[in-house]
């Protein structure tokens, strides 16, 4: 969830595919990625928002340095439930 919300790549791209195609409700190729991308920032759904939320105050709290962040996230274990997006167009 790290690498769709704050944009560092966090794990491998499988993870970011399995998240992003249940956002977009199909199977996305490479090229799509950054545009779903662009959309779920900008429709904020619950679980993204959530997300963003929870690594701001991480953030908040230990810094912005991606080894720290990690070693923090690696730490504990939080789930979010990715629901696809609801837009037109």
């Amino acid at each position: 969830m790290f690498s769709i919300v704050d944009g560092r790549l966090s794990t491998g791209m499988d993870d970011v595919y399995a998240i992003l195609n249940i956002a977009a409700d199909e199977s996305l190729t490479t090229i799509a990625l950054p545009i779903l991308m662009d959309k779920v920032a900008e429709n904020k759904p619950k679980w993204y928002m959530d997300a963003l939320t929870d690594l701001e105050a991480i953030k908040d709290k230990i810094g912005n340095d991606f080894e720290t962040l990690m070693k923090h996230l690696d730490s504990v274990d939080t789930t979010y439930e990715v629901k696809a997006l609801l837009w037109e167009g």
